[in-house]
C-alpha cells in the first residue's frame, strides 16, 4: 500500500548546515511524524545507476515539498554543469510545480542588497562563492515566500505555520469539491486545484492546463515524428495511381488545417464562455486528439512507398502540418499568458482575454513548386 504521509526534501549544502539539517530532520519525523528525506541519511533511496546529481533530482520529483535552505557556501557544482545541486534541485521542484519553501540565513540576505549594486566586488568573508547572490536572484523573481533565519528554532517555527496553512486549505478544498466530484474525478494536480479554489481566469487556465497534459500522453507518437521513423507497414502506391493520391493527401491536408482552425477556436470559445469543467476537459481531449492525428497522418505519408521520383513532393507533403503541430503544443503557453496578462489589465468585473489562432501550411511555395515541377515532367 502507498503511504500517505507527506515526503518532505531538504536541500542544502551539508557540512556549514550539519545541526540545522538534523534539527529539522527532528522536527519533521518525530514531531510531525512525515517521511523526510535527505541525502546523507542512510535510508535515502539510490539508484545504482545514477549519480549523485540524477538521484538527488529524482527524489525531489518524488517530494511533495521542498525545503532549501541557504547559507555561506554555494556548494558542489557537478561535472558538465553550471550551478550547484542546491541551485538544480530547486530548478527541478520549480519545473513540476512542488512547494518550495526558502529560507536564506540573514547575513547573505543583508548583504544581497549591496551585492545588486556592486556585483563585482569581493565579498569572499560572506559567502564563498558569489554565485549564492545569483541563485537569491533567482529566487526572489520566482517566489513570494522567502523566510529569514538564525536558528534552527526559526526555520522550524515558520514551517510549523506553514504546514498548518496547507492542513486547513487541504480542509477547504475538501469542503469546495462536495457534489460537484464527478467532474473533478479525472482531473489532478494544478487542473485539480483551478477547478476546485476557482481563481480569477480559472476556466482558461484550467483548458491550457488539460491541454498541456493531453500534449504530454503523445510524446511517443511526437518522437517517432520527430525523428522521422517510418517503422510499420506502409500504403503501395502504383505508378498509375501516384498523382491521383498525391492530389488527395494534398487536398486531406488542407482539409485537416482548415477543421483544427474550428476545432480549436471552438474549444477556446467554450473554455471561455461556458467555464463548465466537464466542457473544458473534453475540449483539451478534443484538441490532444486532433495533435495525435496531426503526427499520424504526416507519418502515415512517410511509409508510404512510392516512386522515387514523387519523393521530394512527398517529403514536402509529410510537412504540411507542420506549422500546425508546434501551434497545438504552444498553445497552452499562449493562452496562460494571454489570461494573465488580461488579469493585470482588469477594468471591470469582465476579464477580457485576446486570443488569435491562425494554423497554416508553413510550406506552401515548396508543397506547389514539387507540383509544378511533376507536371513539367510528365508534359
Amino acid at each position: 500500500m502507498k503511504s500517505q504521509l507527506p515526503k518532505i526534501f531538504i536541500s542544502s549544502t551539508f557540512y556549514d548546515l550539519r545541526q540545522i539539517r538534523a534539527d529539522i530532520s527532528n522536527f519533521i519525523e518525530n514531531e510531525l511524524g512525515y517521511q523526510f528525506l535527505r541525502s546523507e541519511h542512510p535510508s535515502f533511496p539510490v539508484n545504482p545507476d545514477a549519480d549523485t546529481i540524477e538521484n538527488c533530482k529524482q527524489q525531489v520529483e518524488n517530494c511533495d515539498i521542498l525545503i532549501i535552505v541557504v547559507g555561506g557556501r554555494y556548494g558542489n557544482i557537478p561535472n558538465g554543469e553550471h550551478k550547484s545541486v542546491t541551485n538544480l534541485e530547486y530548478l527541478t521542484a520549480k519545473s513540476k510545480n512542488k512547494p518550495i519553501y526558502v529560507f536564506i540565513v540573514n547575513s547573505i540576505l543583508s548583504i544581497y542588497p549591496v551585492w545588486q549594486n556592486n556585483p563585482t566586488s569581493d565579498y569572499s568573508s560572506v559567502v564563498d562563492n558569489p554565485n549564492i547572490f545569483e541563485f537569491i536572484s533567482d529566487i526572489k523573481k520566482d517566489s513570494k515566500w522567502i523566510f529569514p533565519f538564525e536558528t534552527a528554532q526559526d526555520i522550524i517555527t515558520a514551517l510549523r505555520l506553514q504546514f498548518a496553512y496547507l492542513f486547513y486549505r487541504g480542509i477547504e478544498l475538501i469542503k469546495k469539491v462536495g457534489k460537484d466530484s464527478s467532474d473533478l474525478d479525472p482531473l489532478v494536480g494544478e487542473s485539480f486545484r483551478l477547478a476546485v479554489e476557482k481563481p480569477d481566469g480559472w476556466a482558461g487556465l484550467l483548458f491550457a492546463e488539460l491541454l498541456k497534459q493531453e500534449i504530454k500522453k503523445r510524446v511517443e507518437v511526437k518522437l517517432a515524428y520527430s525523428h522521422k521513423i517510418n517503422i510499420g507497414n506502409g500504403e503501395i502506391i502504383r505508378d498509375e495511381d501516384a498523382i491521383t493520391w498525391l492530389t488527395s493527401i494534398n487536398n486531406e491536408g488542407r482539409r485537416f488545417i482548415v477543421g483544427l482552425n474550428i476545432i480549436i477556436n471552438e474549444a477556446l470559445s467554450e473554455a471561455f464562455t461556458n467555464k463548465d469543467v466537464q466542457k473544458i476537459n473534453s475540449s483539451a481531449k478534443i484538441i490532444g486528439s486532433a495533435y495525435e492525428e496531426a503526427l499520424k497522418w504526416s507519418l502515415k505519408i512517410r511509409k508510404a512507398f512510392i516512386n522515387k521520383r514523387y519523393k521530394q513532393l512527398l517529403e514536402e507533403m509529410s510537412l504540411m502540418l507542420d506549422d500546425s503541430i508546434i501551434q497545438l503544443e504552444i498553445l497552452s503557453d499562449k493562452i496562460e499568458s494571454a489570461v494573465q496578462e488580461a488579469l493585470t489589465n482588469i477594468t471591470s468585473e469582465t476579464i477580457t482575454v485576446k486570443l488569435e489562432v491562425v494554423l497554416k501550411i508553413a510550406n506552401e511555395l515548396e508543397v506547389y513548386n514539387q507540383i509544378e515541377r511533376l507536371k513539367d515532367y510528365q508534359d
